[in-house]
């Protein structure tokens, strides 16, 4: 809790309008851009794990399935 506190007092803390100074605004954009990269990758690597194509799978249709629909468009075209 005291690095908390060091962001603002507990008024400013509880205002919507508030900003903290740069050099603490900085760190915590930084943070908060990766958390977001994070919950958005996490998925996908759980759905491909659980579909066989996780890393490390060994799985050998992996490359077809991967370029199978360029090669289609690439045809069409």
């Amino acid at each position: 809790m005291a690095q908390l506190s060091s962001l603002g007092t507990p008024e400013q803390l509880r205002d919507p309008n508030y900003t903290p100074a740069l050099h603490k605004a900085i760190p915590l954009g930084i943070q908060h851009v990766l958390a977001m990269f994070v919950s958005n990758v996490t998925p996908a690597i759980i759905v491909a794990g659980a579909a066989g194509f996780g890393f490390g799978s060994g799985s050998p249709d992996f490359p077809v399935l991967l370029y199978k629909d360029v090669n289609r468009h690439a045809r069409l075209t």
